[in-house]
C-alpha cells in the first residue's frame, strides 16, 4: 500500500470513528460519505467511506435499521485494510 492510500486510509478511520454515533442517532441515519469518493477495485470499498457501491447505491433506500448496519462494519473495515488483519 503506498504512503498516500495509507494517509488517506488514517483520515477515514478516523472520521468513521467520531462521526458514527452522531450519525447513528440522526434521523434518517446520514450517510458515512466523506466526499473521497475512490474505488479500490481490489476490496470493493471505497477508501473514503468503506462502503461497497452496492451499499452505497443501495443507501437512499434503505431505513435506518439497515443504516446502522452499515455504518457499525465500517470502521471495522477500515482497521482491518489498514493492518491486514481484523481490529478487536
Amino acid at each position: 500500500m503506498d504512503a498516500c492510500t495509507r494517509a488517506q486510509l488514517k483520515l477515514s478511520l478516523g472520521k468513521l470513528r467520531n462521526s458514527r454515533a452522531q450519525a447513528e442517532r440522526a434521523q434518517p441515519v446520514s450517510s458515512p460519505c466523506i466526499s473521497v469518493c475512490k474505488m479500490d477495485e481490489a476490496r470493493g470499498l471505497c477508501i473514503g467511506c468503506m462502503r461497497t457501491i452496492d451499499e452505497i447505491a443501495a443507501w437512499s433506500t434503505m431505513n435506518d435499521t439497515a443504516r446502522q448496519a452499515v455504518w457499525k462494519t465500517l470502521p471495522e473495515r477500515a482497521c482491518a485494510w489498514l493492518n491486514e488483519t481484523p481490529c478487536a
